[in-house]
């Protein structure tokens, strides 16, 4: 994998079957530790055998990955950067919530393959907003752990959820319908409400750096 930082060719060796998430957590603290006030950040990504768009930067592996550019940001900047991120994140999970209704009134009314799709849109959108929440998390200054949403603490409010739509997969997978209604409405579809406190508490803390 090679990897490009500010245009420039970097020397990097990992095991074949180390992740990328790993991978560029390693480069990242690298970087920051010869210059704490860049933040390293993805300008783009290049897979061998897949569209950019379908990577998954927690599953892919390295020998997966043919290229990886990184451009370094000064700190300021991408404080910027970020507190205008948190506006998009929202409208993020605004398209993952109607999804994940839709799919609850399909699956309701046994439309189960609009629902099963519904259902899909709406993890990928989540999902996606978990992973740059990740990331926003690594990169920060800011301490953000001590974030209460409705008295649960941000890394357990983080955990839990993913650990919700790992049961949903499952479901999903075993097309057990009744269970995955019974998550959807009774654990995903509430916790969806949260992401918008978890989101403003997290504006909050940016505000006052």
């Amino acid at each position: 994998m090679k990897i490009i930082i500010d245009e420039k060719n970097s020397s990097w060796t990992f095991a074949p079957q180390t992740t990328l998430q790993n991978a560029l957590i390693e480069v990242f603290k690298d970087l920051k530790k010869h210059n704490d006030n860049i933040i390293p950040d993805i300008k783009s990504i290049k897979a061998k055998n897949k569209p950019a768009e379908e990577i998954n930067i927690d599953e892919a592996l390295v020998e997966d990955i043919e290229e990886v550019n990184i451009i370094t940001i000064p700190y300021d900047k991408y404080l910027l950067t970020v507190k205008e991120e948190i506006k998009n994140l929202k409208e993020l999970v605004n398209e993952g919530k109607e999804f994940i209704t839709s799919a609850i009134a399909q699956l309701i009314s046994q439309n189960i393959s609009d629902g099963m799709n519904s259902l899909k849109e709406g993890i990928e959108r989540l999902s996606l907003f978990f992973q740059i929440i990740r990331y926003i998390k690594f990169t920060l200054k800011v301490k953000i752990d001590d974030i209460l949403i409705e008295g649960e603490s941000f890394p357990d409010f983080i955990s839990n959820f993913n650990d919700i739509l790992k049961m949903l997969l499952k479901a999903m997978e075993n097309n057990d319908v009744t269970l995955i209604n019974d998550y959807l409405e009774y654990e995903l579809e509430p916790r969806l409400k949260k992401i918008f406190i978890l989101l403003n508490e997290l504006n909050k803390k940016l505000s006052n750096n």
